[in-house]
């Protein structure tokens, strides 16, 4: 502990791990080519390897650290659809496995929410401005003997 205290060059600084990434000159050797043939084959292993069910399993499984994935994001922004194409298939593949019983529902659930799922909500809005929700269509109930 008394090391980390003692660094008072990053103590306050709350991007270390970029700042090093910024400076490093191998960092900078990135080619956007480079960085699309990586995401690519973290994409490639989200699908073949099942036990893969966050991001961050997603890039340590591709020997790709925290720091050099979101520099690349942060250098070739159109990296984040790949990353959000990783997100969905994780999502796909827990919502698979929440719906078959492998896993428990409200972890299921709650994970794909942290993953970036969203409940949709729908709304009206007519001329004058006010919004109503739509709501479900009565179903008209039979009785049995008809």
């Amino acid at each position: 502990m008394a090391g980390i205290k003692g660094n008072k060059k990053h103590a306050n600084s709350t991007s270390f791990s970029s700042d090093i990434m910024m400076n490093n000159e191998n960092a900078e050797k990135w080619t956007f080519e480079d960085a699309k043939e990586v995401f690519i084959k973290i994409y490639e292993n989200v699908i073949s390897d099942n036990d893969i069910l966050c991001l961050q399993d997603a890039y340590y499984v591709s020997n790709i650290s925290h720091t050099t994935f979101y520099y690349l994001i942060s250098k070739y922004p159109v990296l984040n659809n790949i990353k959000e194409d990783i997100q969905n298939y994780i999502i796909r593949k827990i919502n698979k496995c929440t719906l078959q019983g492998d896993f428990n529902s409200t972890g299921g659930i709650w994970r794909m929410k942290q993953l970036g799922e969203k409940d949709t909500q729908y709304q009206e809005v007519n001329s004058n401005n006010t919004h109503s929700f739509k709501k479900p269509p009565k179903i008209k109930r039979i009785k049995a003997d008809e």
